[in-house]
Formats: C-alpha cells, structure tokens, sequence
C-alpha cells in the first residue's frame, strides 16, 4: 500500500503559482506569471537554454502577464493597483518602460484577441462608465482607440471572430442564467 506525503502549512504556503501562459511569436520564449518573489510579476522562459527571467519587479502591485506583441518585443500586462481586483492595461517595451492603456483607479480591462494582422488587439475595460464594459479595438503602433461597441447593459464580450466581424457577448441574470448575443 502506498503512504500518501504529507506536507507542512508552511510547505503549503510556500508554493509558487504560475499563469498566463504565452508563446512569443518565435515560439523561443513563453511568457507567464509567477509569484516566486512573494507577489505576482510578469516572468519568461527562453526554451533554448531554460533561462528564466524576471520582467516587473513590483513590490506592491500584483502584475499579470497577457501577451507578446506579434511583430516585436514588447509585451503588454495587467497591473492590479493597489491589489483592489482591477486591472489596468499597459504595454511593457524592452527597456523596462511601461504605457499605461487603459487608466483609472477602479477600472478592470481584459485582453481578448489580436487581429490577424498582428496590428490592433481587442480590450474590454469600464473607463467609461465602471458598470459597463465597452469594446475596444486599440492599435498596437499608435495606441490608437475605436469603439467597437459602447455597453449600455452589463454585457460581456467573449469571443471575437477570426475575421473580426462578430463578437459573442454574454448577459448573466443570475449564475444559472444566461444569454449569449452575436453582434455583427
């Protein structure tokens, strides 16, 4: 009969967690999350020699990782401040500089897909109004913004068609209800 291990509250608590995980355009490098230093940063993994480096260095602010840029190096992150749930949007250059996308104290953006084209990227953030999560497409160059729609009702965008011509949202009532709209 196998003996199960047992582990102490301290072993326990002392477990790095990893997420976000990404693949640079290379496929050299994967980019993903890591709490090893006691809060989470951006971190990548270089697969030719499993080197592994250390992107944001916050002491305060959980930093999560979302994506390469498909044509270049920059990387763009969410950072939590004040670690209140929210998520700001920002693109991290090679030189450690950041651009903060989407701003605010109490705003949540998600990341939901590049274009094909590797030029402009999908976000939704509640800048606007923090009951409603407006869709953006956001330009990877200029960080120029267009609406692609403006929430009215708390609908949550989901899925963005390859050819970027539909998006699913979905409306939740309650947890066993809800309804999932095409908009074209």
């Amino acid at each position: 009969m196998r003996t199960l291990k047992q582990y102490s509250s301290m072993q326990f608590m002392s477990t790095v967690k990893t997420s976000g995980l990404a693949f640079s355009p290379d496929e050299e490098r994967i980019l993903f999350t890591s709490d090893a230093s006691g809060i989470p940063n951006a971190h990548e993994l270089c697969l030719s020699d499993r080197a592994q480096r250390q992107l944001t260095y916050s002491l305060t602010e959980n930093v999560r990782s979302v994506s390469y840029f498909p044509n270049d190096a920059r990387i763009l992150i969410l950072k939590d401040s004040g670690n209140r749930e929210n998520s700001v949007l920002c693109v991290l250059e090679p030189n450690g500089k950041e651009i903060i996308l989407t701003h605010g104290d109490d705003v949540q953006s998600f990341f939901h897909r590049w274009s094909l084209d590797g030029r402009s990227f999908y976000v939704s953030t509640n800048e606007r109004d923090q009951r409603f999560y407006d869709l953006y497409k956001i330009d990877a160059y200029t960080f120029d913004r267009k609406l692609v729609y403006r929430a009215n009702e708390k609908f949550y965008c989901c899925a963005i068609s390859s050819d970027e011509r539909h998006v699913l949202f979905m409306k939740s009532v309650r947890k066993s209800d809800s309804d999932i709209f095409l908009y074209d």
